[in-house]
């Protein structure tokens, strides 16, 4: 088996422990394998293939505002962004989030609710037939990070023409360059803050002081050191009150082209791992138990339960009649 395998699993037994060092995991029961294909096996595969997809994805939007600057530059080979931003891109402003989202993400765990984790096998068999790494899927963030990066810069472009700054002028070369980079920032953080399910203290630590004060106001006052062409540019769109409702509409145009399809697949064609989030949230709010509660009592129940009937939502949402086994709950 561990010669054939991708991922070889070994268990250290009675009979020896040489297949244990051999492999690439190491368990001391076979009932550990439950948890560490279903469960660490899936949140991997999970985490890896959004993460690989995103990665292209934040490298295509700010890449692709220098080919249709050239388009007006008269391919100079003039860059639109300084240096400075361009070596710091991924290696200071891009990077917690991501790698966090990486090492961190999860969308249900087992652990939460007995139900979930009697789905997990089914949730497992879907997950593989969904295929979140398949060409299609990176397809989809190719073309994304395309129409992205058209929005970012020719709405940018259009609103440079018509703010003036404090000293009555109007954006240079350089104030479009920092203003169609604070547009890629915003979206590439609003991308991946609707695409993250797990929220904790470290995700704070990661998205806020890491990655948003990261680029400003902090990077703004470490580049503002250094005598560059982009000295005080951030500083001048700062504050320039007329640049946030551009810098806002360039970030909603952008992330709602992935938030409503993202939305309707999840409300009108779910998955039952989206079935089982959706429950998670309404078991949260009292007055979705209430309503609840009466549909279990339409359903024959003999009293209202006192706390959330997670198993009857995934029968009323009607995933169980088709593809669950009731049984197995």
């Amino acid at each position: 088996m561990i010669q054939r395998a991708h991922i070889g699993v070994g268990i250290f037994g009675k009979e020896g422990n040489q297949a244990a060092f051999a492999s690439d995991y190491a368990i001391a029961k076979f009932s550990f394998l439950w948890r560490l294909l279903f469960v660490h096996g899936r949140w991997a595969y999970l985490r890896t293939s959004n993460f690989i997809n995103f990665f292209f994805y934040k490298n295509l939007i700010f890449t692709l505002p220098q080919f249709w600057f050239a388009l007006y530059s008269g391919y100079s080979g003039q860059s639109i962004y300084d240096n400075t931003y361009i070596t710091n891109y991924n290696t200071v402003f891009t990077s917690v989030a991501p790698v966090y989202y990486a090492s961190l993400e999860q969308d249900i765990n087992p652990r939460e609710n007995q139900t979930i984790r009697k789905a997990m096998p089914f949730v497992y068999e879907e997950f593989r037939r969904i295929n979140l790494f398949s060409p299609k899927k990176f397809l989809f963030w190719w073309v994304t990070g395309i129409i992205h990066s058209t929005i970012i810069f020719y709405l940018t472009l259009e609103s440079c023409a018509d703010i003036v700054n404090a000293d009555g002028q109007t954006f240079d070369l350089w104030g479009n360059s920092v203003q169609t980079l604070t547009g890629v920032f915003f979206t590439v953080f609003g991308i991946i803050f609707i695409g993250t399910h797990h929220f904790n203290i470290i995700t704070f630590i990661c998205y806020i002081p890491c990655t948003l004060l990261a680029f400003f106001p902090i990077g703004n006052i470490v580049l503002d050191q250094f005598e560059t062409p982009m000295q005080y540019v951030l500083s001048d769109i700062i504050e320039t009150p007329k640049v946030w409702p551009a810098l806002l509409l360039t970030t909603v145009a952008c992330v709602f082209t992935v938030y409503i399809p993202r939305t309707y697949f999840v409300h009108f064609k779910p998955t039952l791992a989206d079935l089982l989030m959706q429950d998670r949230k309404k078991r949260w709010s009292r007055k979705v138990c209430k309503a609840y509660e009466a549909e279990s009592l339409k359903e024959g129940a003999q009293s209202p339960t006192k706390k959330f009937n997670f198993d009857a939502s995934i029968v009323i949402a009607g995933w169980c009649e088709s593809k669950f086994d009731q049984q197995t709950l």
